[in-house]
């Protein structure tokens, strides 16, 4: 460097250019060696975004992050904690395949539009919100069955009303509209107890301003924007009963302010999918399915496996749920065994994913690429299990 003080000021212009020109070029060498960086990362375990909502019936998630020594296939694979239901590793012989980053949010339509809207790679949540997104056309489809019933109805304790015929005749005789409140629209509770109160022959709205001009509404259906509000709602008097899943019939029950009438498998059935009505499911974006089958299939597997234990004996796994939810390993004994797992598509789900498309296109809810005749020994492709991950094949290592 030069001992004259002013030699920047009197440095030539043409080495000005020269000094740029080397700024640029290192400028641009930063970048690429930083775009190479970021390349190196991508290359590394890729990351699956998966969605749950927060109750019983997406307990197989719960259990094998929970329980790595229990819930691993045969071949070693296995989900690994790094922060407690927000962020795992896929792993396998020391070897991260995947990071899967876990979020929690209200169920019903809300939960399966985030993974149309590609927010989620993978996602617990309701058949009818599902069926109603690929109805759409939005590309998902479901890759597994989770479980079967596991919800009911609930009504304030001093009600008269201890069963689904009393609760009939309650509601028949009852001057003022019974206020049932409900957890989101599209929620399969509330659609299957819609389709009960109109088998029973029960006039019911979601308007309540209906009931000013219709004298006949026997019940009144109130949307509460999420299950953490039925509770209270209850506790309040804001409504005589609600509808939903466990762990909130157990919780109503367990506040001593809420009585369980009946589960939805007890209820009376005519044309709602009833005891063998699938509730819950597991669906993928297309995308994600195919840039990485391996990965989901591996994903699957330990669901299944998962599944299979809380089949086996529900109420052993209540204190990893009750940790995950919340609440407490006594209320979950409770709870859990009220939910029909199910690890595998079987005729019982076949036929429930018949009447739920019957169901949902009577009350206009599929309009249209689910309004084609159905083959009662195939399911349309995007909602059948079993042509949804065949072979782990495809870009994943």
């Amino acid at each position: 460097m030069s001992s004259d003080p002013n030699w920047l000021w009197n440095f030539p212009a043409s080495g000005w250019r020269r000094l740029s020109l080397l700024t640029a070029v290192c400028g641009l060498a930063i970048g690429l060696l930083l775009s190479g960086g970021c390349q190196d990362g991508a290359s590394g375990p890729p990351e699956l975004r998966i969605g749950h909502a927060p109750h019983d019936h997406h307990a197989a998630l719960f259990l094998a992050a929970s329980a790595p020594d229990q819930i691993r296939t045969a071949d070693g694979v296995h989900l690994a904690e790094r922060e407690f239901a927000t962020r795992y590793d896929l792993v396998q012989d020391n070897r991260i395949l995947a990071h899967l980053l876990i979020d929690s949010s209200t169920g019903g339509i809300g939960l399966i539009r985030r993974l149309a809207e590609d927010q989620l790679d993978l996602s617990f949540g309701g058949v009818p919100a599902m069926l109603d997104q690929i109805d759409q056309g939005m590309p998902i489809r479901i890759l597994a069955p989770a479980m079967r019933d596991g919800a009911g109805l609930v009504v304030a304790s001093e009600l008269p009303v201890t069963n689904w015929s009393e609760f009939i005749a309650y509601a028949h005789t009852r001057k003022k509209p019974l206020r049932i409140g409900y957890k989101a629209s599209l929620s399969v509770q509330n659609l299957v107890f819609e389709q009960q109160l109109a088998d029973a022959g029960i006039p019911f709205s979601k308007t309540p301003e209906t009931t000013d001009v219709q004298a006949d509404v026997q019940v009144m259906l109130i949307n509460l924007s999420g299950p953490q509000n039925l509770v209270p709602a209850l506790d309040h008097g804001l409504i005589d009963g609600f509808v939903s899943m466990q762990p909130y019939l157990a919780l109503a029950q367990s506040s001593g302010t809420g009585r369980l009438v009946a589960l939805i498998s007890g209820m009376e059935q005519k044309g709602a999918p009833g005891v063998a009505y699938p509730c819950c499911a597991i669906a993928a974006r297309d995308a994600a399915l195919a840039e990485h089958p391996a990965l989901v299939e591996q994903f699957l597997a330990l669901m299944r496996i998962a599944t299979e234990r809380l089949i086996e004996n529900p109420a052993a796994h209540a204190e990893i749920v009750a940790r995950w939810l919340g609440t407490t390993p006594e209320l979950e004994r409770q709870s859990l065994p009220t939910t029909a797992y199910v690890a595998e598509p079987d005729a019982d789900w076949h036929q429930g994913m018949i009447d739920w498309i019957a169901l949902l296109r009577g009350q206009g809810i599929l309009d249209a690429l689910l309004t084609q005749p159905l083959d009662a020994n195939r399911l349309p492709e995007r909602i059948d299990p079993r042509a949804a991950v065949t072979e782990p094949e495809g870009r994943d290592p």
